[in-house]
């Protein structure tokens, strides 16, 4: 997920997933003392979010049916200028307010509705407070101007993470492997000391090509199942 998201291409994915049959995991580690870092995607991982709503909300101000509006306001190219701070949060409005035909709405009262689509996940909160005391804790993040300023202005827990890594202030998405690499250089680590846990595919496979522990995540039981082969639950090991 891509926020924040925040990528809105993602579907809302609020409840537990099928387990997969390929797991993007490294199964045997030597020594899982080695891992240092735990790595958290925002979107869909942290703060499970809702396009539904955004879409209801928007309808009595355009001329698109709620089913249609997502469609009309994102895309890959949206996604690629606006989640890179390329593209300024007055030029995204006007693209919103062209695509949607929008009526008597500012940008000041559009930014609360795209807003208001998150929820926090409170399983990954309480597992981030377990982590936090044996792992630096990270977050990294394709997401938006607004989103991300509304995160840190709405959402206390994120002060338990270590260090927020912005994909509109980094000027990268995920996957790109130098998104990945400015994280490495952050932390003066290496590939092998982080585990990135992100609800996208193909992210966890850019961080994994570069020899990250990569984590699919799609519920709490599977995500605790991966993260205990890693040997990153203290816990769990003196079970």
């Amino acid at each position: 997920m891509t926020p924040c998201a925040l990528s809105l291409h993602k579907l809302t994915r609020v409840m537990p997933f099928a387990r997969l049959s390929a797991r993007p995991i490294h199964k045997e580690i030597l020594n899982p003392n080695m891992i240092k870092i735990i790595l958290f995607d925002l979107g869909n991982v942290i703060l499970p979010f809702n396009i539904e709503r955004l879409a209801r909300r928007l309808a009595p101000f355009s001329s698109f049916p709620p089913e249609a509006i997502p469609g009309h306001i994102w895309n890959e190219n949206i996604a690629k200028t606006f989640e890179i701070g390329e593209l300024s949060e007055e030029a995204f409005f006007e693209h919103v307010q062209k695509n949607l035909n929008l009526k008597n709405l500012t940008l000041a009262q559009f930014a609360p509705i795209f807003n208001d689509i998150f929820v926090e996940n409170q399983d990954i909160i309480q597992l981030a407070k377990q982590l936090k005391s044996h792992y630096k804790l990270g977050v990294l993040s394709n997401t938006n101007a607004i989103h991300a300023k509304f995160v840190l202005e709405h959402f206390p827990n994120m002060k338990l993470f270590d260090k927020l890594f912005f994909s509109n202030e980094m000027g990268v998405r995920k996957p790109h492997p130098t998104i990945y690499k400015m994280v490495m250089d952050f932390f003066s680590s290496k590939p092998e000391e982080i585990v990135f846990i992100d609800d996208t595919l193909d992210n966890v496979k850019g961080a994994s090509a570069l020899g990250i522990h990569g984590i699919h995540y799609k519920n709490r039981e599977l995500l605790l199942d991966d993260l205990e082969k890693l040997g990153v639950l203290p816990e769990r090991q003196a079970a």
